[in-house]
């Protein structure tokens, strides 16, 4: 197993080693553009509270696949926490409505994404 293996990264990140797992996550996203490996980073990136640069890798992932849930669903999560951690101030909430749309917006192809259910739930419940 290199430095660079999804699955390093992956083991990593199930033990809580989210820094460590970006360092290798990242190679391998920078090498391959590997859809999950983007995904990884994001996801490490949001564990680590860096949510900025998660949405930013998630919508490099999704311009790169569109069709990849996995990534859209990621990056509604970190719009989520963003809004709820208080990042966004009531002047700034339409700015960051729209960059979700943006996310969630049709794909290539000219479907939605489709986040599931549970994280249209999560955008109600942070919007009360």
């Amino acid at each position: 197993m290199t430095q660079s293996d999804p699955g390093s990264a992956r083991s990593l990140m199930e033990a809580g080693n989210y820094q460590r797992a970006l360092d290798v996550a990242r190679l391998a996203w920078d090498s391959d553009r590997e859809p999950w490996d983007g995904w990884r980073v994001a996801k490490c990136l949001r564990e680590l509270g860096r949510l900025e640069e998660a949405i930013k890798v998630c919508l490099d992932v999704a311009r790169q696949d569109p069709d990849f849930e996995a990534t859209r669903v990621l990056a509604s999560w970190c719009f989520r926490d963003v809004i709820k951690r208080g990042h966004v101030k009531n002047a700034d909430l339409n700015k960051t409505i729209e960059r979700i749309a943006r996310a969630l917006a049709p794909t290539q192809s000219g479907l939605y994404g489709e986040p599931s259910s549970y994280v249209l739930a999560v955008f109600d419940a942070s919007s009360q």
